[in-house]
């Protein structure tokens, strides 16, 4: 049986040019919407088969490039991934919009546990 992927919606081109910035300044997950606490953002880049979120390296099943508009990707990765990709931007994104349970549990676990978050999300 086939695992379960997520996609991720990753705001990370320049909204001037839809040139990457190396820089993700937004993210959702379905109808989650994540924000940066700093406005930074952490550091993003791609390739066909990675993508790096600061220094953690997750495999990427698949990769849609310019949905929306020009600023956002879609990256499609398997729920240890995803795991592996909240555990890295905890604590330097809050959510902007999405269920009050899981707005509840982002806000308030400490220490966070992403396995726990990833089964909010849904199997």
């Amino acid at each position: 049986m086939e695992k379960k992927k997520y996609m991720v919606s990753v705001y990370h081109r320049n909204p001037s040019n839809g040139i990457a910035s190396g820089r993700m300044t937004a993210f959702n997950i379905g109808e989650i919407c994540f924000y940066p606490k700093d406005d930074r953002g952490i550091s993003f880049r791609y390739d066909d088969n990675y993508a790096w979120i600061g220094n953690k390296k997750i495999k990427l099943s698949a990769i849609g490039r310019y949905v929306g508009n020009w600023c956002w990707d879609d990256i499609l990765i398997s729920r240890e991934d995803l795991e592996a990709f909240i555990g890295k931007v905890w604590g330097k994104f809050g959510i902007e919009e999405g269920k009050p349970e899981i707005v509840e549990f982002w806000d308030s676990a400490k220490p966070f546990n992403t396995e726990e978050f990833v089964k909010l999300l849904g199997e």
